[in-house]
């Protein structure tokens, strides 16, 4: 694990630990990459939110909601 510095939307410095390494980090370094935090989207919790979530069928072919693969986030 590496350590992170970064300046969060209250303009306060903060830092986490990633696991990302070699040219990835590098390029998040350099801004090729921006690193973005999934809470700050606040319909993420609302399982009627189709931006997060699809309807899939179970195993008895019933309509459950489920978390999409790949979302579009809104990084601060």
């Amino acid at each position: 694990m590496r350590c992170y510095e970064y300046i969060d939307a209250n303009n306060e410095t903060k830092t986490i630990e990633i696991n990302i390494g070699g040219d990835n980090y590098e390029d998040l370094l350099n801004g090729v990459w921006e690193l973005g935090f999934i809470n700050e989207n606040p319909m993420l919790d609302n399982r009627e939110n189709d931006t997060f979530y699809r309807t899939e069928k179970d195993s008895n072919s019933e309509d459950i909601r489920c978390f999409k693969n790949k979302v579009t986030v809104k990084l601060w």
